[in-house]
């Protein structure tokens, strides 16, 4: 008689961990804890009984959430019990002198959310860290005006993965990002009667719509319609929103904060490099 066996679930796609993801590293570091530690990891401490504070369940996300909160450098989603996971990683880059230069961003896999989420040994109270993995980049968000002292904040995102939005995308303001401002798309299309490729703009969003007496504002599609909210340090997505533009708005939300100045934390990185040599290169590419 032939034993059947069930083919285990498959989780979605982009929800797995590339061939050189680090996330065999992160198994490995689960495994050299103590052997206390690994039972209190499980849900259990030694003697059988069961912590107040267990480690949440492995689950892949519901993509379908659509609320988010800064909680730098991680954002977390929140559900309709409040309860909140981490969802997406940020990774920052500075000039020598300090300038804001680059940003990243990344989905966390459902294994380093289950990670970052389990409660710390009580004798070593230790904030839980996963590495910021670059090759899981989404988006790159890049001010070209950092390294030039005689050109103003140049602010460009581009996708990194092959799901990402093609091209790039520019926000404008009127000089200030803190205030209102538009997510303009730009990608390369073949021009009529011609091979070569020609640049077309179109708005994705505008931001900075008051609604009612909140102290909430609107986000728009170009057609004017509400796709997200935002209050202070919190982001919402209306339902309905596919994840490839749930992505896109959660990037424009972060690089409109980091280009005005209100994403601090203390583990960004200081480029070191030539900065006669980094103004060529951005005053040739542009």
């Amino acid at each position: 008689m032939v034993e059947s066996h069930n083919p285990l679930p498959q989780l979605p796609a982009y929800e797995l961990p590339p061939a050189y993801s680090r996330a065999p590293s992160l198994l490995a570091q689960s495994l050299s804890y103590p052997q206390t530690q690994l039972h209190a990891s499980q849900g259990f401490l030694p003697g059988g009984s069961v912590p107040d504070n267990p480690a949440p369940k492995y689950t892949a996300f519901d993509e379908t959430l659509g609320s988010f909160e800064l909680r730098l450098p991680l954002i977390h989603t929140r559900n309709n019990h409040g309860e909140t996971r981490p969802r997406y990683q940020l990774s920052q880059e500075l000039t020598k002198s300090g300038k804001r230069l680059r940003l990243k961003i990344r989905r966390v896999l459902p294994t380093e959310s289950r990670y970052l989420s389990s409660p710390t040994n009580v004798s070593s109270p230790k904030a839980r860290v996963v590495e910021y993995d670059d090759d899981t980049t989404l988006y790159v968000v890049e001010d070209h005006g950092a390294l030039n002292r005689f050109k103003s904040q140049s602010i460009e995102i581009r996708g990194r993965r092959a799901n990402t939005l093609p091209g790039t995308i520019k926000i404008r303001s009127g000089g200030r990002f803190a205030g209102s401002c538009e997510f303009w798309h730009i990608k390369k299309i073949s021009a009529k009667n011609s091979s070569k490729k020609e640049p077309e703009e179109k708005k994705l969003f505008s931001t900075a719509s008051r609604l009612g007496r909140e102290n909430k504002f609107g986000w728009k599609d170009q057609e004017g319609k509400i796709v997200a909210t935002e209050c202070g340090d919190v982001f919402e997505v209306m339902s309905g929103i596919d994840q490839r533009t749930k992505d896109v708005l959660v990037t424009c939300f972060v690089a409109q904060r980091w280009a005005a100045g209100k994403l601090r934390w203390n583990n960004a990185t200081t480029m070191d490099y030539e900065t006669s040599e980094l103004i060529r290169d951005v005053t040739a590419s542009n």
